[in-house]
């Protein structure tokens, strides 16, 4: 909890699975908003052996959002290589997608 605005974060992490990881992080508003969620942000991941599958949820509404989804490969201890497509709208007539690419 912050003292300054009382505005708190809660940080949920779980594990169901040895290759399946959930994450879920909250942030409130300030006193006397506490009730009111200001940054919502939620990762589904798949750790396989040499690859690792995500999808991040951030502040999701249909009013606005953003997706992403990610792949990373690792070929050998030297080399991996991903991709990553991001999706952000502000309403459903304004919807943006892009794409990167990394290495390693």
């Amino acid at each position: 909890m912050n003292p300054s605005s009382l505005a708190t974060n809660l940080y949920f992490f779980y594990h169901p699975l040895p290759k399946i990881r959930i994450e879920t992080k909250l942030q409130t508003d300030a006193f006397p908003y506490v009730s009111d969620f200001r940054n919502v942000i939620g990762l589904l991941e798949y750790l396989g052996e040499s690859s690792t599958i995500s999808l991040t949820l951030y502040n999701v509404k249909r009013e606005s959002g953003r997706i992403t989804i990610g792949f990373l490969q690792s070929f050998n201890n030297g080399f991996c290589a991903g991709a990553e497509m991001l999706t952000v709208w502000d309403d459903w007539n304004k919807v943006y997608t892009s794409v990167a690419l990394a290495g390693r």
